[in-house]
């Protein structure tokens, strides 16, 4: 299957392809983290919410009003939360947001302090890196991506906690090629499949190098 970025998450050409349960950590995730909002932006969701039932208050009365105000901040919190992307390492594979890559494609990796973080994504930006990027997240880092074939240079991905996922990330240079790391087979009619093509970041890498690639708008 494939799918599209979601908001902050743009490429020229990435692997968007999502498998059942990446975004769940596994017996073997070295890194697991969901970008949730922090406390600020729950209350922000709060006060919008009972700010726009406000105006129903003529209408509804005060004990109206409060149930629509709750019943505001559980849909759009729900809604959020359906937004809100995963960023893991595990079982060979890279997953930030909807898309991924093979850990053995990768190359450096950065830790972005929130000034580092702000220059990653303004003046130093390279127009076909990939972004996984929220608001509420200052700090994250850079992955640079040593496949010869994949246009993308690098990775800026958004964390809380950029030294344990730069560390889980560089803890795959010393590691075996995991077994059971192939990315699931992709239907025949899919795009830019890369199926008939065999893209690999090196020998080393071939069985986790097949990719299911969209364009971004």
């Amino acid at each position: 299957m494939v799918t599209v970025p979601g908001p902050s998450e743009s490429a020229a050409s990435e692997p968007w392809a999502r498998e059942p349960g990446a975004g769940e950590p596994g017996p073997r995730a070295l890194h697991h983290e969901r970008l949730v909002p922090g406390p600020g932006g729950w209350l922000l969701l709060a006060g919008f919410c009972g700010s726009l039932a406000l105006v129903f208050l003529p209408l509804l009365g005060p004990a109206a009003t409060g149930v629509l105000a709750g019943g505001l901040s559980v849909l759009f919190g729900g809604l959020l939360l359906r937004a809100t992307p995963t960023v893991s390492v595990a079982e060979g594979w890279f997953h930030a947001g909807r898309a991924r890559i093979p850990l053995a494609c990768l190359g450096g990796v950065e830790e972005l302090s929130p000034e580092a973080m702000r220059r990653a994504c303004g003046t130093d930006l390279d127009g076909q890196a990939y972004l996984c990027l929220r608001g509420w997240v200052h700090t994250g880092v850079r992955v640079q991506v040593r496949d010869r074939d994949d246009p993308t240079p690098y990775w800026v991905v958004a964390t809380r906690r950029p030294r344990d996922l730069a560390r889980a990330l560089r803890a795959v240079d010393s590691s075996p090629e995991p077994p059971g790391a192939t990315a699931p087979p992709e239907p025949s009619g899919v795009a830019g499949s890369p199926a008939a093509s065999g893209t690999a970041c090196s020998p080393a890498a071939e069985e986790h190098a097949e990719r299911a690639r969209d364009t971004a708008d």
